[in-house]
């Protein structure tokens, strides 16, 4: 154990980054990149993009469909994943090294990703989440740079004072931080918050640093963020009349709010009843509610009359309606939702193992 404690710091690099690519290079050559239900509508849009945006119908965040517009085919897209998830490994030994100024937590950092079989297998899956995952962590890559000046003082203490650096080195980290926060958010709207929070985390936090230092940054992070956020959100307001990261923001909140639309008032009993009719059978089909309002959204449309985006709209303000009135209600959605995220299975898929020996091993691992 001393033994390995004593290595430098760029062995432990060398044996974080032999891992990552050794591991990533068996996944390509034994498994196959895999296609879910949302990964259609994002080839859709990816088309979209590339015919001028003009049919970009807003139902997607557009990072991913703007990724797979740029790399192309399947298994081009599967090798970009897997070039990002080598990416995201070497980030987050990098924050673990900053953090602590050791070799030995940098790789434990690396290696707690990187051997993660959920994280790895997103990699082969066409869908948003190692693309935001790369974007997450190297805004937080930046931060761990803005707030340790050094290997140093990290390992004294965190914030030392003595930070020598540029502002204008330290503006361009923050700004760089607060694009690829903002990019998230354009992968997944989930984040939305990220870029804030990490200009919040400086200001606050990052007391050591000269004031001028602490408000430049977090200025730089927040606006960078804010900016790629509303160009984003006016898009869609010019498009579609609406201020949202989506048109489907009123399905989204149904998810939730779904759960009680009991309360809905009559003055909407008809997509009130329509929406429940589909729950009770979605429950009596699975055990579980969720996803209901995908099935339910044609019949939704026939009878309020509205088109897939005028009934977003009306859903969302029916849905905030809600949450106002039952605010208990909703929160205790929400803890729901966030327990089941953690709940959530590995996303992979047998079939796409073509050897008998290695699916077996694997899905030995996976049951673990």
């Amino acid at each position: 154990m001393k033994f390995l404690r004593n290595l430098k710091t760029h062995t432990w690099l060398i044996i974080v980054a032999a891992v990552a690519l050794l591991e990533r290079a068996l996944l390509y050559l034994f498994y196959r990149p895999v296609a879910y239900n949302d990964t259609a509508s994002y080839r859709r849009l990816a088309e979209a993009i590339q015919h001028g945006w003009t049919s970009y119908d807003g139902t997607r965040m557009p990072g991913y469909p703007a990724f797979l517009a740029l790399v192309g085919v399947d298994e081009r897209v599967y090798a970009a994943q897997l070039a990002l998830g080598f990416l995201t490994t070497l980030l987050f030994f990098y924050i673990g090294w900053r953090v602590s100024g050791k070799g030995w937590f940098g790789a434990l950092a690396a290696l707690a990703h990187t051997l993660n079989l959920q994280q790895l297998f997103f990699e082969a899956n066409l869908i948003t989440e190692s693309l935001a995952t790369f974007f997450i962590v190297a805004s937080l890559a930046g931060i761990a740079w803005l707030f340790l000046p050094s290997r140093r003082c990290a390992q004294h203490r965190f914030g030392a004072s003595d930070d020598k650096r540029p502002l204008w080195q330290i503006v361009a980290v923050a700004l760089a931080s607060g694009l690829t926060g903002g990019l998230a958010t354009l992968t997944r709207a989930l984040f939305i918050f990220l870029p804030f929070w990490a200009a919040l985390f400086l200001l606050i936090f990052w007391r050591t640093a000269a004031r001028k230092i602490r408000w430049s940054a977090a200025l730089a992070a927040g606006l960078a963020g804010l900016l790629i956020i509303a160009a984003w959100v006016n898009f869609i307001h010019q498009r579609f009349g609406m201020w949202s990261v989506t048109t489907m923001s009123g399905y989204h909140l149904v998810q939730h709010t779904g759960l009680f639309f009991e309360y809905v008032p009559d003055e909407y009993a008809a997509i009130r009843d329509t929406y429940i009719q589909y729950r009770q059978a979605r429950v009596a089909q699975t055990g579980e509610p969720g996803n209901a309002i995908w099935d339910a959204i044609p019949a939704l449309e026939q009878v309020s009359g509205l088109g897939f985006v005028p009934l977003s709209n009306l859903l969302a303000k029916i849905s905030i309606q809600l949450i106002l009135e039952h605010p208990g209600l909703y929160l205790r959605s929400v803890l729901q939702g966030w327990l089941w995220f953690w709940k959530a299975p590995v996303y992979w898929s047998p079939a796409a193992i073509a050897n008998p020996a290695v699916r077996g091993i694997i899905t030995a691992l996976i049951t673990l």
